[in-house]
């Protein structure tokens, strides 16, 4: 039998660590998203502390006379409504208000009641709330603070 050669030694080196490239990138990305977070959360307070603010000055809208939304009945309302706004008056150069958006935002609020939900006092504090909310949600840049009755006639 003849000898056999001795097997070649292979040495293994261990590798050199790769660079990782992609946590330079997500590094930069975590923290681009929490200054985002953080931005957000300042402004969503910001406008907060502006929304609570005492009201400063009366957005005046024409009386409202439309049906009320009851099967059973025919009826009425005639409401008058002003809201409070937490920004000083409008002077004659500043931009218009959205009044035409905010009256059809309250139209749209007030058509759904029935005369018994706008007769009872729970039911008009439960009103200027959805009014209030109605506003808010169609004009946010008007800063409603209050919703205030001026007049209030249901007709059956």
């Amino acid at each position: 039998m003849a000898a056999s050669a001795p097997a070649p030694v292979i040495s293994v080196r261990p590798r050199p660590p790769q660079p990782r490239r992609w946590l330079v990138p997500l590094l930069v990305g975590m923290l681009l998203m929490a200054v985002g977070i953080w931005r957000w959360r300042v402004q969503v307070a910001e406008a907060n502390a502006a929304a609570s603010g005492p009201v400063q000055s009366v957005l005046h809208l024409d009386t409202f006379v439309l049906n009320l939304n009851d099967p059973e009945q025919r009826a009425y309302l005639r409401i008058g409504i002003e809201i409070g706004l937490h920004r000083p008056p409008a002077k004659a150069d500043a931009a218009p208000l959205p009044v035409a958006a905010v009256r059809d935002a309250l139209l749209a609020v007030l058509a759904a009641r029935r005369v018994q939900d706008v007769l009872s006092v729970e039911g008009k504090e439960q009103l200027k709330r959805d009014l209030l909310t109605a506003v808010r949600g169609r004009a946010p840049e008007l800063g409603a603070q209050e919703i205030y009755f001026t007049e209030l006639l249901v007709q059956r």
